[in-house]
């Protein structure tokens, strides 16, 4: 797995986390979310996972198995999610700090 699709993966599951812990919160933010991407990204590569993400979202949380999964396909449709502003800035930062140092230790270790 590449550094990016375990950041992408990491951030994932923190967003699981949140959609756990606010079901109806979070929903409401993603499907305003999917909105906009859609409108930003009319006719794009991106549709075809905004049609799945928008199945996912309709069957509730059935969707945080996409967001948890390392399959291929989950990781695509990770790179179209419709989380964003979903975590806090400190969230945000947490994630990334522990997937760079998760990578430099992972380099290391490689040297």
């Amino acid at each position: 797995m590449s550094p990016e699709d375990r950041r992408s993966l990491a951030f994932g599951r923190a967003t699981a986390a949140t959609l756990l812990a606010d079901p109806d919160g979070v929903m409401a933010k993603t499907w305003r979310n999917l909105a906009r991407l859609r409108g930003m990204h009319r006719n794009g590569h991106s549709e075809p996972y905004f049609r799945e993400w928008e199945e996912l979202l309709s069957d509730g949380l059935e969707a945080t198995g996409r967001m948890l999964s390392t399959s291929e396909r989950a990781s695509d449709m990770r790179s179209a999610a419709p989380f964003p502003r979903i975590l806090t800035e400190e969230e945000r930062r947490a994630v990334i700090e522990a997937t760079t140092e998760a990578y430099r230790r992972a380099a290391q270790d490689r040297e």
